[in-house]
């Protein structure tokens, strides 16, 4: 187990051709090749950790005039007898004006009436919400 960097310098060893080992690495081969490692090692966990962060992102992107439904933020309120948790998860449909940045659109309800702006991740597709019907 290499604990510090003079421990990684006495355990290296320079390959020849034929494939034995001769001599200690000097000391700037010993850095050069620690730094390879050392960079290897963090595009492997860079690597990893992109694939962790992006496992559950949808790839979706909305076209203009596409129909939407979009995420129904409510707040519970007693003296109404109104508890959030009842309420629909989304609303609409509403229908894509445009797309404003990656992640935002502009939405417009079914008689053209300005909705807002709302992000990518409180929009679903239609077709998403309810699946064909073919009964």
């Amino acid at each position: 187990m290499l604990l510090s960097g003079a421990d990684y310098n006495k355990s290296t060893l320079l390959d020849t051709e034929d494939g034995t080992q001769t001599g200690e690495l000097t000391r700037n081969e010993s850095f050069k090749k620690m730094f390879i490692d050392v960079r290897q090692g963090l595009e492997t966990a860079n690597q990893k950790s992109c694939d962790r962060y992006n496992l559950r992102r949808r790839h979706v992107e909305l076209l203009p005039n596409q129909l939407v439904w979009r995420k129904n933020y409510v707040l519970s309120d007693a003296t109404k007898y109104f508890s959030q948790k009842l309420a629909p998860k989304h609303v609409g449909p509403f229908l894509v004006h445009k797309r404003i940045s990656l992640w935002t659109y502009e939405l417009r309800d079914l008689q053209g009436t300005a909705k807002g702006v709302w992000n990518l991740k409180d929009l679903k597709p239609a077709e998403d919400i309810y699946p064909d019907e073919t009964t």
